[in-house]
């Protein structure tokens, strides 16, 4: 089975996209123009908006779970629409063979990673100094 999905978010940023890697245990394979998937399209899930069958698995650069080499990886393709930004696509069949437990339901976990990254890039182009702390869980009461 294939279901082969595209991350909602605009990814403006390949130099952010690249600094949320390491936080998430992935790597980032430059110039890396295939991603593994099921390997072929059966029909079963509807393609990403913009993306053929014959584009499936094939990317710009790709993104992989650091350890995992069974997991099924992320396929980083310039947009569709003509912009400078970017689409990931990946499989989530059998939760992408620990992919999603990496990336989180729908790439969330990668979203909001990437989102704080670009953010930090953002602040630091502007002249600030960043510090990322990291958040304690409050465990009061339980």
């Amino acid at each position: 089975m294939s279901h082969v999905t595209k991350i909602k978010l605009k990814f403006e940023s390949l130099e952010s996209l690249k600094n949320s890697c390491p936080a998430l245990g992935l790597q980032f394979n430059e110039n890396k123009q295939d991603f593994n998937w099921y390997g072929r399209h059966v029909g079963d899930y509807p393609l990403p908006e913009g993306f053929g069958a014959s584009d499936m698995g094939k990317c710009d650069h790709s993104m992989s779970v650091v350890g995992k080499p069974n997991a099924y990886e992320i396929g980083v393709c310039k947009a569709r629409d003509g912009s400078d930004n970017w689409e990931l696509l990946f499989d989530f069949w059998q939760g992408g063979h620990g992919l999603q437990e990496v990336i989180g339901e729908g790439g969330i976990l990668l979203q909001e990673e990437y989102v704080t990254c670009d953010t930090e890039r953002q602040l630091v182009e502007a002249g600030y100094i960043v510090e990322r702390e990291q958040a304690v869980a409050c465990t009061a009461g339980l």
